[in-house]
């Protein structure tokens, strides 16, 4: 396994806890709005000074990536407004993974490995074990991101397929991000909190590149493999600022990246 493959996933799941840190920190969907089409911008510019363009029936599945984020980051917000990180991230990126070989194989009709299912059962053991405890009113938002992440990633899977990544998420950020604006009825931009978005708009869009560059020195099944230490990141990151992270929830989350690792190298 080369070596430059695993940096690659180990920074792009360090920035990807990062950003998320940030939300939980400072859950902002003005800010986050604003930071998406700053950056957005950038990058489109970038890709447009390189000839990018949309290819052939990449604006359906923008569309739809741009819509299915809006959904993404309006429950990642109240999740985090809701729960600790530590209850959060784990669950939701957990079933996200778990609900992939499922959707695949009710859209193209094929049979899930054994040794998906066992992964799938080893995921719902941790997310019972990490819920328990828990208001459903605090956790319902981490259950529908499961969902929500598998949908985007079946779709962001083809539609870099038919546009350049960088070009192809900077439009999808553009759209996502005036419409998180929209949700908030907001007229004019907030100086003040144009910093924090950006940051968190551009952490999410390299992280992002990170791991599609990363697909390309290394089978894609082992890079998301690793990426799953995003998981025990996160968990780091909670304990120290005091969440009270316990065994309970530790367990849960190992139960949880064990489960996802076996269902990716499936």
């Amino acid at each position: 396994m080369p070596w430059a493959g695993i940096f690659l996933v180990l920074a792009s799941s360090g920035l990807h806890v990062s950003w998320n840190a940030l939300l939980k920190i400072r859950p902002s969907l003005t800010a986050l709005g604003q930071g998406m089409v700053a950056v957005g911008i950038v990058g489109a510019g970038v890709g447009l000074a390189l000839g990018e363009r949309v290819g052939p029936g990449g604006w359906i599945f923008l569309s739809a990536s741009a819509v299915i984020h809006i959904f993404y980051y309006l429950l990642l917000n109240r999740g985090y407004q809701l729960a600790d990180l530590s209850a959060v991230y784990p669950l939701a990126r957990g079933l996200g993974v778990a609900a992939m070989p499922v959707a695949v194989g009710l859209l193209l009709g094929t049979q899930t490995p054994l040794a998906a299912w066992l992964g799938i059962l080893v995921v719902a053991a941790g997310s019972v074990l990490a819920a328990r405890g828990e208001r459903l009113a605090a956790i319902w938002p981490a259950l529908a991101l499961g969902a929500v992440i598998a949908a985007y990633s079946l779709v962001d899977s083809q539609g870099v397929r038919l546009t350049a990544p960088l070009f192809y998420m900077s439009i999808a950020s553009i759209i996502t991000g005036l419409a998180l604006l929209a949700t908030q009825g907001q007229r004019a931009w907030e100086r003040s909190q144009l910093a924090a978005g950006s940051l968190i708009g551009a952490l999410s869009l390299i992280g992002y590149v990170l791991m599609l560059t990363a697909y390309q020195l290394m089978p894609v099944a082992s890079a998301l493999a690793l990426r799953q230490m995003a998981i025990p990141m996160a968990l780091i990151w909670a304990w120290r600022r005091n969440e009270g992270v316990g065994g309970r929830r530790v367990v849960a989350a190992g139960l949880i990246v064990l489960g996802a690792v076996v269902i990716t190298l499936a």
